[in-house]
């Protein structure tokens, strides 16, 4: 479930970065927002990861969805796959 949340929200930080320069308004609509005081929260994240960092991220979170679900995994446990996801992002 939070990888799920996790994709969701940067995959809105993703779009947010191609349509930078857009109006708040536009831009709330664009990601399906449904009040403008959840836009701080995607600004700043596009404040702290870049286009290519969001990617990075959106590639990390792919990766460990599929290790979550026993592809290449090797029996690690939940709780070690997710300290080991987080650490990819943020680093």
């Amino acid at each position: 479930m939070v990888i799920g949340a996790l994709y969701n929200f940067f995959s809105k930080v993703y779009v947010a970065h191609a349509l930078r320069g857009q109006s708040d308004r536009e831009l709330s609509q664009a990601l399906g927002l449904r009040s403008d005081f959840f836009l701080r929260d995607y600004k700043m994240a596009m404040r702290y990861f870049n286009r290519t960092q969001t990617e990075s991220v959106i590639a990390v979170l792919r990766e460990y969805d599929l290790k979550s679900k026993g592809i290449d995994s090797h029996s690690t446990p939940p709780g070690e796959l997710l300290r080991e996801m987080v650490y990819k992002i943020l680093n």
